[in-house]
């Protein structure tokens, strides 16, 4: 829309084409397609006879696990989604219990790790990384030495709060060397 003669476009209330609240019908039977076949895939692993040795509740986890993988590598649904329906398949299925399904949540460790991915998260969709890379090459960036410095300075301000694991997990990031 344009605003007058003078040509200026005024916000629009309607959403633009592409980003609507929903996806395209088209979009959602793909998603729905894919989930089944996960959990298809998990029915027939769960129906194969187990090996020699192997015990039925371990070959039944293991069909819950590889089908968990799978889920998380198609993304018929976000990450955190399908990591929670193979604990509560594991829970609903008696493969675990419900206690031993969750003991994982219990380990410090685990939550250190969800506290930096959301932490580098927040540093990468507010752009603040961004924002304190740019004050440092402002600052340093005169030479080429200066640049490096600025490097350095902002990798040193910017790695306790954001780790090179969560970083090359992120979409679109890549590791540091």
């Amino acid at each position: 829309m344009t605003n007058g003669a003078k040509g200026k476009s005024s916000p629009s209330t309607e959403a633009p084409a592409g980003k609507s609240g929903s996806p395209h019908p088209e979009e959602e039977l793909k998603r729905l397609i894919v989930f089944l076949s996960v959990v298809l895939l998990a029915v027939i692993l769960w129906l194969i006879p187990p090996p020699t040795g192997v015990q039925p509740r371990a070959w039944h986890l293991l069909a819950i696990f590889v089908a968990t993988i799978v889920g998380i590598i198609t993304k018929p649904f976000p990450m955190g989604a399908i990591a929670l329906f193979g604990i509560a398949a594991t829970a609903l299925s008696g493969t675990l219990t419900i206690s031993q399904a969750l003991s994982g949540f219990g380990n410090s460790t685990i939550w250190l790790i969800v506290v930096a991915f959301f932490i580098s998260r927040g540093f990468i969709k507010t752009g603040l990384g961004s924002r304190i890379a740019y004050l440092f090459m402002a600052a340093l960036g005169k030479k080429t030495l200066g640049l490096s410095y600025g490097l350095i300075a902002t990798d040193l301000v910017l790695s306790p709060a954001m780790g090179a694991s969560p970083t090359m997990a992120l979409p679109g990031r890549s590791a540091r060397s």
